[in-house]
């Protein structure tokens, strides 16, 4: 082979190919990292809501508890002294008995929580 003469058929990449692929990658990760960004905040804000229903889930059951003992449903601080506020470690309940708000940590930031007063036809609905 003579090494002055060039290749045949050699196969390869051009530089404008390489250059274009590199744009793309760049327009691509300029999309996705904001959208990454957001995805922390938007977990913390499912994982709220479902400590919301969690909360909620556990007064309806005290509530319907109350409603089917001898006793029957009495009024709100009786109601709220069966509920279980512990949601985990990752959460810190801050609230009294009988309250009509309550506030909720999780991860360092605090969501007030407001409730409506239970009666004898409903439990007390928890909500931001």
């Amino acid at each position: 082979m003579n090494p002055s003469k060039p290749a045949i058929n050699q196969d390869g990449f051009t530089i404008v190919e390489l250059i274009a692929v590199l744009v793309i990658l760049g327009l691509l990760s300029s999309v996705a990292i904001p959208r990454f960004n957001d995805l922390d905040a938007s977990s913390t804000d499912r994982v709220i809501n479902s400590a919301i229903s969690e909360l909620n889930s556990r007064e309806n059951l005290a509530w319907a508890n109350l409603k089917i003992s001898v006793g029957g449903y009495t009024g709100d601080e009786t109601l709220q002294k069966k509920i279980d506020y512990d949601l985990g470690s990752d959460y810190r309940w801050i609230g009294s008995i009988g309250a009509t708000e309550g506030t909720i940590e999780f991860k360092g930031a605090t969501y007030t929580l407001i409730r409506s007063q239970s009666n004898d036809d409903q439990a007390g609905i928890w909500s931001l």
